[in-house]
């Protein structure tokens, strides 16, 4: 049985490469063109596909080349995938879901007493209702593989990693999961994700493989995507 350990991976990564990588993905957030999702979904999801890709490389090859040179390995926290992995991803995903739907649904019911308007979803899964054929392959690459690819990088390989040593374990933990919430700009979700962020932590630490989160993310998310889409039938 895997025990949980707060640093998975050998090769701590040099600061500048860090905050050089995350506030690149900060500024990458800033929309290029005046574009809206509602009204130009293909170009609002072509755009952000392609900013959420280049970054994507932009961050691997920061890494790659960060001294020394290579070991991929060991600088993203991964290893190989086995098939006993699997049950723990299934446990995952199952556990990522249930806890995301009942947290979210108790943490509407408290806005809505509290008179705070609450938008119905997140705006990037409410084009899924009205997206045609060529919107919805761009909209499940992003949802489930680019998106999950960089938020994991980010969130769980660099910015906790480069903040364990400075803060240790426990603010390390906390301040990427607010982070990680706060980004998403969604109020009816934010207690979910700063679970959610936990638990994919805590996942990372335990499989040493930043593949399994990723996986675990995308799955999440797919099904959140099939969720808009069954509602709005």
């Amino acid at each position: 049985m895997l025990k949980f350990r707060p640093e998975p991976w050998r090769r701590p990564l040099p600061s500048p490469t860090v905050v050089g990588i995350l506030l690149g993905a900060w500024l990458v957030q800033l929309p290029l063109l005046p574009l809206s999702p509602r009204s130009e979904p293909l170009w609002y999801l072509t755009v952000f596909l392609g900013k959420t890709l280049l970054t994507l490389l932009a961050a691997l090859y920061l890494i790659y080349q960060a001294p020394p040179v290579g070991h991929w390995r060991e600088k993203l926290g991964c290893r190989r995938l086995r098939l006993r992995f699997l049950p723990g991803l299934a446990a995952q995903s199952v556990l990522l879901l249930l806890t995301s739907l009942s947290i979210t649904w108790l943490w509407r019911q408290v806005l809505i007493k509290c008179h705070v308007q609450v938008p119905e979803t997140q705006a990037l899964l409410a084009l899924a209702r009205d997206a045609g054929p060529v919107e919805m392959i761009l909209l499940i690459v992003l949802v489930t593989l680019a998106v999950p690819a960089l938020e994991e990088l980010l969130f769980r390989r660099l910015l906790y990693g480069w903040l364990l040593p400075l803060i240790g374990f426990p603010g390390a933990l906390a301040l990427q999961a607010a982070a990680f919430a706060v980004m998403h700009n969604y109020l009816p979700g934010l207690p979910a994700l700063l679970i959610f962020s936990v638990l994919q932590q805590r996942y990372f630490c335990r499989c040493q493989s930043l593949t399994l989160p990723i996986l675990a993310h995308g799955i999440y998310n797919a099904v959140n995507l099939a969720g808009a889409l069954l509602f709005s039938v």
